[in-house]
């Protein structure tokens, strides 16, 4: 009977990981306030009436499943709630997530290069979802299209970055 319950709990403890990673909802979230949370209409309506309140501007609302990420308050630029640019700062904002400060071009708050003095810098999106089921692909497996795309970063002297965006 031993045999019996650990060959069904195996088997059980399988299905339990087929389907808890295969269609995961996106994991909303925002760092405003200073710390990681999940962003619920609550915390949303929340975070709206504080920017109308003190009159801040939103740099970015949204990046991947994150909301919020740049936001400028006061003369000030805050990254997830921490102050990365100050009213001093040479601060110039892309889109996607990418920023010049100083002399120094940003990711998310992540150094990606130089900035080119006497070049140019661009940026655009590449779509990079999967939302066609592979050929082959087992029936008796749940399929779940992925949505993400590819926030790139180039410049006139030969710079391309590239960071992967999961949207779902």
């Amino acid at each position: 009977m031993k045999k019996i319950q650990s060959i069904g709990l195996a088997c059980l403890g399988w299905l339990a990981c087929q389907t808890a990673s295969a269609c995961t909802p996106p994991f909303y979230n925002t760092e405003y306030f200073g710390k990681l949370e999940y962003l619920t209409s609550e915390l949303r309506e929340r975070i709206l009436a504080d920017i109308r309140s003190n009159h801040y501007v939103v740099v970015e609302e949204q990046i991947g499943p994150s909301y919020f990420p740049l936001v400028s308050k006061k003369g000030v630029i805050y990254l997830g709630g921490k102050a990365i640019a100050g009213s001093k700062s040479s601060f110039h904002y892309y889109g996607q997530g990418y920023y010049r400060l100083d002399q120094a071009l940003y990711y998310l708050g992540t150094k990606v290069g130089d900035y080119p003095v006497n070049g140019t810098v661009t940026v655009h999106k590449e779509d990079t979802s999967i939302t066609a089921k592979p050929d082959g692909y087992p029936d008796s497996y749940m399929w779940c299209p992925t949505a993400s795309h590819l926030n790139v970063l180039e410049t006139s002297e030969g710079l391309r970055v590239e960071q992967k965006v999961y949207d779902n």
